[in-house]
């Protein structure tokens, strides 16, 4: 059976798709065509930022100068690192799935080391080969009616991350 609130989205998603068609469209994932198309622009693009990595790094940089003797510990930075699955990809930089970067400063060494956020999403994602959620822009497969039933942005974990007890939190903003 239906619920009220189930009924209210439907009402509003199936209005909205009358009015406004063009939006719905233009928020579907990529499909091979459309990635050609996106790889393709101009140097300097902003979607030229949304490059996705697809494994995890552990190396030693190279560094050029010297570092300053004050300059020690772990820089960590978190922001989005996959935006492609199987032939699909994301429409924005918004939408891609968390990624910590850490850079370990000691002595003259630096240390870098990569890994995707391990949420409950992406581990389903990535068994399954396929992105099965929407993001902040991108609707997930299935359509617009599709849509209208999902339980919401699930959390990328790709905003910020904090350090507490020995352990690294990562966050979003869903």
């Amino acid at each position: 059976m239906i619920t009220r609130h189930q009924m209210l989205k439907l009402s509003g998603g199936a209005a909205g798709t009358l009015i406004l068609p063009a939006c719905s469209a233009n928020s579907l994932p990529l499909t091979a065509s459309g990635i050609r198309e996106l790889t393709q622009q101009p140097p300097g693009s902003p979607l030229g930022l949304a490059t996705s990595l697809k494994q995890e790094y552990t190396y030693q940089a190279v560094v050029e100068g010297k570092i300053p003797q004050e300059l020690r510990g772990t820089l960590y930075r978190n922001g989005p690192g996959l935006f492609e699955r199987n032939g699909v990809r994301k429409r924005s930089l918004l939408d891609g799935d968390g990624m910590v970067q850490a850079y370990h400063i000691r002595n003259d060494n630096v240390e870098y080391r990569n890994r995707f956020t391990r949420t409950a999403k992406f581990i389903e994602e990535e068994a399954s080969g396929e992105f099965r959620y929407g993001g902040w822009t991108t609707q997930a497969p299935g359509g617009v009616f599709s849509n209208l039933f999902a339980s919401g942005i699930k959390n990328q974990a790709g905003v910020s991350v904090v350090r507490k007890n020995n352990r690294l939190y990562a966050f979003d903003e869903s």
